[in-house]
């Protein structure tokens, strides 16, 4: 089966296009994820991972910190603050 990396050169996007590629795609994700039907087991596997990011279990980055790393990885610095379209 083909994969979509086949079809489409993504280095050919800029950093700030492929970081809204990303941001959109993840929110389309999420948008089928709320609309599936989940089993008591999931729910509950979802909510305990909720809980342990709330309370600092699960590491994060924040937005300028994440910022930084990507310039510092590739060099290219990002023109927003934010993603585009959000």
């Amino acid at each position: 089966m083909p994969q979509l990396t086949d079809y489409f050169d993504f280095s050919r996007l800029s950093i700030d296009e492929r970081t809204l590629l990303v941001y959109r795609l993840r929110k389309s994700v999420e948008q089928d994820v709320q609309a599936m039907t989940l089993t008591p087991a999931q729910r509950a596997e979802i909510e305990q991972r909720i809980a342990d990011a709330d309370v600092g279990l699960i590491p994060s980055t924040t937005w300028p910190d994440a910022k930084r790393r990507l310039k510092s990885e590739h060099g290219t610095p990002l023109s927003a603050d934010t993603p585009r379209g959000s």
